[in-house]
């Protein structure tokens, strides 16, 4: 039973915190179908795959991460705000689809947003 309201009650969590721990393997957050926003900045994380379910997240932070690839985000079409600083991400292609990206932040990043000059809501914040 105790197990059981703790499912239910981790299925509807909104919002987690992360960030500066030794996290590194997402794969218990696949099934959180509700969050929202996820903050994992400072974190170990490199692998992105087990958030490419969560189509209701708004916001990523994932500056200081050793995050590289961003395939995964490619289908998440209700990201508005991604936090990319001080990241070793170069290719933004994954994004340009997100339409209702509104703000990415590229500071101390060495990817190049030209190619999302066509999002028509995407301010983007540079050093």
């Amino acid at each position: 039973m105790l197990l059981r309201r703790a499912g239910a009650v981790l299925s509807a969590l909104t919002g987690l915190d992360l960030a500066q721990t030794r996290v590194r393997d997402l794969a218990p957050l696949a099934g959180l179908r509700a969050l929202g926003s996820v903050a994992l900045h400072g974190t170990a994380v490199t692998d992105l795959v087990p958030l490419a379910g969560l189509a209701r997240l708004q916001a990523l932070h994932l500056h200081r991460t050793q995050v590289t690839d961003l395939r995964p985000l490619a289908g998440l079409t209700g990201l508005h705000t991604l936090n990319l600083t001080g990241s070793t991400v170069t290719d933004l292609t994954p994004l340009a689809r997100l339409a209702g990206l509104e703000l990415l932040v590229l500071t101390e990043t060495a990817a190049d947003p030209t190619l999302l000059a066509h999002l028509p809501r995407l301010a983007i914040a540079r050093d």
